[in-house]
């Protein structure tokens, strides 16, 4: 007897085919025949199963590619150690999804089984082991997807309902499913599509009367603007009808319990099939996904990431993104209000280290402080986009810190709040004007920068290393420098931090190593300041020109 619930648990909830929910880059480069850095596919799970699924054999052999074996070693590894797992898996736990244009889609598993299994083998190293598990945890707990009946309220991967919503057991088809456009006989497939789309109509009238829902909207064949909508199951019935021997249909077969293809096609077409909910409508406005991305660093390796964000609503993405920052050090920008203990608490679980800056009435007074600390710049939106005009619904002081960002051509990404990204945010950011905003700044920096008479070079915690000559400290913000002078400044300054107090941990080689590079951060300076102002660091109990030390 065929089992329709079961089958109806072996496809993803926002539609047959699997939406990928995270993609994992950094373990291996391409090769002179690949497109594009390989990388470790999270994809969406089955019904009612919350656990991210994945190809084992494309994981695999990326992990044994990180771990120095040639593609073709790697490949054939993971192949052999694929066929050993297997042998562990029930039919729920080695799926197959369903694909628009490939009826061979290999075996998807749950990542925790691939985990365990390196695990216990010891194919893997443990840091990749935790860093894929922390993956994992960030991916379910993600608030990432979205459609017409939650919009404002996404759901996590965790979150998702058991079985399909009535609205997603319907189908977009805009052609005939399981051929490129440009196979040679797509004359042929979509001939055979026709015909058997004339079949449906008279079945289809027969369940929508039985039913009281339409199970087929038959688009317009004269139109360019419109195509056909169908309930999965009928989707499922051209899979079979058209390659009954493919492995996607097999699966099907197995998993229904079906004895062969013509049981399991009278089944997708009997009314009594169509127990669960469903609800016609265009699908092309469906359940849809915003991946997480990841981009692997070790536990040994460092890089700071900041997350800035202004608004209650944007804060749902901030925490998703903070999530995805293992290994990583962050730099949180956000009010005192939002930056609460516990939520930064739960927020940085996976994060190396964390870092929060206070907006003062929901301005950024340091950009330049902040962008000097950071490696990577990731700046939300306040507010819901309406999609038109340049206004990127972020504070005066926000926009100036995303410029400067991609002036200092520093990696910055800018996000809506519904988690997708734009490409060309400075394309906004000069239609409102922002650079001549910056600029207006920037000769405030050098006018101010002119009347100093004298910079001091010294290390103080928490301080940014520069002093004028009565002893205040001297905000990178306050004076004209280049970008690049002032990161070695705030890295030389971090590091003291870090290292000095507290607890004190400089040994006489540290104090040598940091000596050299003030004094050499100190020539620096001077070199770019000139004869306007003098550069001098503390030697011999006072104040000293650096331009008289050769060093």
């Amino acid at each position: 007897m065929i089992n329709i619930l079961a089958l109806l648990k072996s496809q993803p909830i926002t539609g047959l085919e699997s939406n990928s929910i995270a993609i994992i880059e950094g373990f291996a480069t391409k090769t002179s025949v690949e497109w594009f850095d390989p990388c470790v596919r999270f994809l969406e799970p089955p019904a009612g199963q919350h656990i991210p699924f994945v190809n084992p054999v494309e994981a695999m052999e990326i992990l044994f590619r990180h771990q120095g074996a040639e593609k073709s070693e790697a490949t054939n590894k993971a192949v052999i150690e694929y066929a050993g797992l297997r042998l562990r898996l029930d039919i729920h736990q080695r799926v197959r999804f369903y694909d628009l244009f490939d009826s061979e889609l290999p075996e998807c598993i749950p990542i925790t089984l691939l985990l365990a299994y390196l695990q216990e083998k010891q194919l893997v190293i443990t840091d990749i082991i935790d860093y894929l598990t922390r993956a994992v945890d960030a991916v379910t707990y993600a608030p990432i997807f979205r459609g017409p009946d939650n919009y404002n309220d996404p759901w996590s991967l965790a979150e998702l309902p058991e079985l399909p919503t009535a609205k997603s057991m319907i189908e977009f088809i805009p052609g005939a499913p399981w051929h490129e456009p440009m196979d040679e006989d797509v004359y042929i497939v979509d001939a055979l599509f026709a015909q058997w789309r004339e079949e449906m109509r008279d079945i289809a009238a027969n369940l929508e009367k039985s039913l009281g829902e339409s199970v087929y909207y038959f688009c317009d064949p004269n139109s360019d603007h419109d195509d056909d909508n169908i309930h999965r199951f009928l989707v499922l019935h051209w899979c079979c009808t058209f390659q009954p021997e493919s492995p996607y249909v097999k699966f099907l077969i197995e998993v229904s319990g079906a004895k062969d293809v013509e049981e399991l096609k009278a089944a997708l077409i009997d009314p009594k099939s169509y127990f669960h909910p469903y609800e016609m409508h265009c699908a092309f406005f469906g359940l849809e996904t915003v991946y997480c991305h990841f981009d692997y660093i070790s536990s040994q390796t460092r890089k700071t990431v900041a997350i800035v964000f202004s608004t209650v609503t944007a804060q749902t993405l901030a925490t998703s993104l903070l999530l995805q920052q293992i290994n990583v050090d962050v730099f949180i920008v956000t009010s005192k209000e939002l930056a609460t203990d516990d939520w930064v608490k739960t927020s940085t679980r996976n994060c190396y280290d964390w870092t929060v800056r206070y907006l003062q009435d929901g301005q950024l007074n340091d950009p330049i402080e902040v962008l000097a600390r950071i490696d990577e710049l990731c700046v939300i939106a306040d507010e819901k986009s309406t999609g038109q005009g340049s206004n990127l619904h972020i504070s005066p002081s926000i926009e100036d810190l995303l410029w400067l960002a991609l002036s200092y051509q520093l990696p910055t990404k800018f996000f809506f709040i519904d988690g997708s990204q734009l490409s060309n945010p400075e394309d906004c950011l000069k239609a409102c004007k922002v650079p001549e905003r910056v600029a207006k700044q920037d000769k405030l920096r050098e006018s101010l920068t002119h009347q100093l008479p004298e910079i001091r070079v010294m290390a103080d915690f928490g301080s940014s290393g520069l002093w004028d000559d009565k002893g205040r400290m001297i905000a990178y913000d306050l004076i004209a420098l280049p970008f690049q002078l002032v990161r070695r400044l705030s890295a030389w300054q971090v590091d003291y931090d870090e290292t000095f107090n507290p607890p004190d941990s400089g040994d006489a080689t540290w104090w040598d190593n940091h000596e050299q590079e003030k004094n050499a951060i100190a020539k620096a300076l001077q070199a770019t300041l000139g004869s306007n102002t003098q550069v001098k660091v503390y030697m011999d109990d006072q104040w000293q020109w650096i331009g008289d030390f050769q060093l």
